[in-house]
């Protein structure tokens, strides 16, 4: 992958955004190390 393509994540048939994304604990309470642009793709 070059530096200039984004990232994809693939959310497989039958799920959400939501259920591929869901962390347990108080993840969502930190602060990330870092954010970038990325493409999401539904099968």
């Amino acid at each position: 992958m070059s530096n200039n393509e984004k990232p994809e994540i693939v959310i497989p048939k039958g799920y959400t955004i939501d259920e591929m994304l869901d962390l347990e604990g108080d993840l969502w309470d930190e602060d990330p190390i870092g954010q970038e642009e990325v493409r999401i793709r539904f099968e």
